[in-house]
C-alpha cells in the first residue's frame, strides 16, 4: 500500500463523527479534503455513488465510542467525591446521562472525548497508510 501524506482537517472530522446523524464522512485521498455526504440533502457536487465506489474517496468509519470513553473518563477522575457524583449521574435509570455528566464536569468531558476520538482517528488513518502532515 502506498503511503499518503495528507493534511485533513482533524477537528472537522471529529465534529462530523460526533454529529454522525448529519451524514457520512469521506476523505479525498488526492486532496485531503473531507466531504460530508448529508442524509438530508445534496450538499456536495459529487454523486453519492462516486463517493462510495471511487477509490479516490475513503469512507471514514464511526470512531465514536461514547459509553466506553465515558467509563474511562470516570475512572480518570481523581477526586473520589466527584467521581461518585459523575458515576451516579450517568447510571441513573432515566435517559440523559451524558447531559447530567456535562452539567457536573463541564468541558472536561468534551475535551476527554475529543482526545479519545482523535487518537482512534489517527490510528485508523495510519492503518490506511495515511500520514498526517500538519501545515497549520
Amino acid at each position: 500500500m502506498k503511503k499518503l501524506k495528507l493534511n485533513p482537517d482533524i477537528d472537522w472530522i471529529i465534529d462530523g463523527l460526533r454529529n454522525s446523524e448529519l451524514g457520512e464522512l469521506y476523505l479525498d485521498l488526492q486532496t485531503g479534503e473531507v466531504i460530508l455526504m448529508s442524509n438530508e440533502d445534496e450538499t456536495t457536487d459529487l454523486d453519492p455513488e462516486e463517493l462510495m465506489f471511487n477509490e479516490r474517496y475513503l469512507k471514514i468509519p464511526d470512531l465514536c465510542d461514547s459509553i466506553r470513553d465515558l467509563k474511562k473518563f470516570i475512572d480518570s477522575i481523581q477526586d473520589v467525591k466527584l467521581r461518585s457524583q459523575v458515576t451516579e449521574a450517568f447510571y441513573q435509570k432515566d435517559k440523559g446521562g451524558f447531559k447530567r455528566v456535562k452539567a457536573i464536569v463541564g468541558h472536561d468531558w468534551d475535551n476527554f472525548e475529543y482526545l479519545q476520538i482523535a487518537s482512534r482517528l489517527k490510528s485508523w488513518l495510519k492503518s490506511q497508510g495515511i500520514e498526517i502532515i500538519d501545515e497549520r
